[in-house]
């Protein structure tokens, strides 16, 4: 009962006293309220910590709460995305999204792997399963950072859009890297172990889990569309259940494929694509707000709990070491290695050094580490829990860096904008669907 009335306190308490003052620090300070909740969760973990009975919130700290709550938050967060962004966006630039999803995010993930193999100095697999979790875009913590004032003030629409994009798809796509290093250690008494791990990894993974996850949300995305656009037209459904339907697109889309054991991240941010592939059905949708409301409560709880949750001694300097290499080399040769051979054509220098600068790392790869923990648990706990930590500290590092990088970028930004950019205003601006229609020539010009 104790923990239960200490665990109210601590999130009402926060979020009361984040929403009086959350204009200022995010429209202002340009610090996500990701960082500031993270920080703020270290603090409480510090001020109820009781030496003699431990900490009354210690029931936060469970592989299984921490799964699944992880991912009910990327669900949520990945529908919204898939919601949000224009069908003419996907439809004029898929080009530099596959880009963006295949030899950018193999470049990701092979440095990553190598950064954490020479750091701690550990073997090709675990350091191979690290660097998948590390390897996608949050899309929590992009949401924080390329959304808001600051975002549409000075990072161009398609931009903003298709880091969007590639934060929803690349955590369903980066399933396949974790489940091999997994494969091949799980196989390892094996006769043959690599022959058995690829054979299962190309025909059970990408075969069964990937494609058909991407069939699943196709399916129950675009059935969803028709079913609400009938109804509505027939006058059977209220406003309330009208609202709440992305809501429970996203739980029905995890629970079906999640019980199929196939990838339901994807397959939840295809699902949010079909859905939103009429714009018209969604308009009233958007703007009621009530995803991002949604969003908030859970976003804002998920980082509380991590920071409350989160080992002190994950703090060391191999870890410090191991976050500032990859968040130097991890993602921003590759973006720019694009734009020397030509691939990323349509960005300048500056849109493509914050491309590659903006790679934040978060739920996502806490979902993962998760995952490897229930994966090896029973193969060897000792690297379970030493893969954990590992993530846990490097994630803590993206949420800080990224989190307040944002103010020296606006600066940097809004002095290039002033000198060589015209004033032209960005219509995703506004907070009004019907100022953002999608066949205006000035959103065309901006696309």
């Amino acid at each position: 009962m104790q923990s239960f009335a200490i665990c109210c306190s601590v999130l009402g308490g926060f979020i009361l006293s984040f929403g009086l003052i959350s204009l200022f620090i995010k429209e202002r300070l340009y610090i996500a309220e990701t960082t500031v909740a993270t920080l703020y969760g270290m603090v409480c973990s510090l001020i109820f910590k009781d030496k003699e009975n431990g900490l009354p919130l210690d029931a936060l700290n469970n592989s299984q709460f921490m799964f699944h709550f992880s991912h009910i938050v990327l669900s949520l967060q990945l529908v919204a995305v898939g919601v949000t962004v224009p069908r003419i966006f996907m439809k004029n630039n898929w080009r530099p999204l596959m880009v963006l999803l295949l030899p950018v995010m193999m470049i990701m993930y092979a440095m990553s792997s190598i950064i954490i193999k020479l750091v701690f100095r550990i073997d090709w697999l675990p350091a191979m399963m690290i660097g998948a979790c590390v390897t996608p875009t949050d899309p929590v913590l992009a949401s924080a950072v390329i959304k808001g004032k600051f975002a549409n003030k000075y990072i161009p629409s398609k931009l903003r859009y298709l880091l969007a994009v590639e934060s929803g798809a690349n955590d369903g796509l980066g399933f396949p890297l974790l489940v091999l290093p997994i494969l091949l250690m799980q196989f390892k008494g094996n006769s043959s172990p690599v022959t058995s791990a690829l054979k299962k990894w190309c025909i059970h993974t990408w075969g069964f889990e990937i494609l058909f996850a991407i069939v699943m949300g196709a399916v129950i995305g675009a059935v969803a569309r028709i079913l609400l656009k009938y109804s509505v037209k027939k006058m059977l459904i209220d406003k309330e259940s009208f609202l709440a339907y992305s809501l429970a697109l996203a739980i029905l889309v995890t629970g079906v494929t999640a019980q199929m054991q196939s990838d339901d991240l994807l397959a939840v941010f295809v699902s949010g694509l079909f859905f939103a592939w009429d714009e018209e059905m969604v308009v009233d949708m958007k703007n009621s707000h009530v995803m991002e409301v949604v969003d908030l409560l859970f976003n804002q709880s998920f980082f509380i709990v991590l920071g409350i949750i989160l080992p002190l001694k994950v703090l060391n300097w191999k870890t410090m070491l191991a976050s500032l290499l990859i968040l130097l080399f991890r993602r921003l040769p590759a973006i720019l290695l694009m734009k020397v051979c030509g691939l990323l054509p349509h960005f300048n220098t500056r849109e493509i050094f914050f491309a590659g600068w903006f790679g934040p790392i978060g739920v996502g790869a806490i979902f993962f580490a998760y995952h490897t923990m229930q994966e090896l648990v029973t193969l060897d706990n000792v690297l379970a829990n030493q893969i954990l930590e590992i993530v846990l500290g490097i994630v803590f590092s993206s949420i800080v860096v990224h989190g307040t990088t944002a103010p020296i970028i606006h600066m940097h930004l809004r002095r290039k904008n002033r000198k060589h950019r015209k004033p032209v205003k960005d219509i995703y601006e506004s907070d009004t669907e019907i100022e953002r229609d999608l066949d205006t020539a000035q959103l065309q010009e901006i696309i």
